[in-house]
C-alpha cells in the first residue's frame, strides 16, 4: 500500500532549542504555532507542532530562528516514545522566513 507522509505548515516560532547529536551533527528543535478555527463560534484555537531539523538546515535554522519569527514548512510526521507516551513530531525539510526582507529559501 502506498502511502504519502507531507506536512505543509506556516506559523511563528517558539521554544528554540539548539544541539549537537552524538556524531556531532546540529539538530534544532522549535515549535511552530498554528490557528484553526474550530467549534461552533468558530473561535481561533493554537495548535502547538513540535519541529525537529537536522544536518546543515539545523544549523541554519539554530542561527536564524527567533522567537514569534514567521515561518513556512515542509516535512514529514515522525512519531517517537517519550516515558511510554507516543508523541508526533513534524521533521523539517525545507522552510522559508515569511516577511523578512530577503525571504529566503532555506
Amino acid at each position: 500500500m502506498l502511502g504519502v507522509n507531507s506536512v505543509t505548515l506556516m506559523g511563528k516560532v517558539y521554544n528554540i532549542k539548539k544541539m549537537v547529536s552524538k556524531n556531532g551533527k546540529p539538530i534544532t528543535f522549535f515549535t511552530l504555532t498554528t490557528y484553526s478555527k474550530q467549534g461552533e463560534d468558530k473561535k481561533d484555537k493554537a495548535l502547538f507542532h513540535n519541529c525537529v531539523s537536522y544536518g546543515k538546515l539545523a544549523e541554519i535554522l539554530g542561527e536564524h530562528l527567533t522567537e514569534k519569527k514567521e515561518l513556512f514548512v515542509d516535512g514529514a510526521i515522525d512519531y517517537y516514545d517519550k516515558d511510554g507516551i507516543t508523541k508526533t513530531q513534524i521533521v523539517v525539510k525545507e522552510s522559508q522566513f515569511i516577511g523578512d526582507k530577503k525571504n529566503d529559501n532555506i
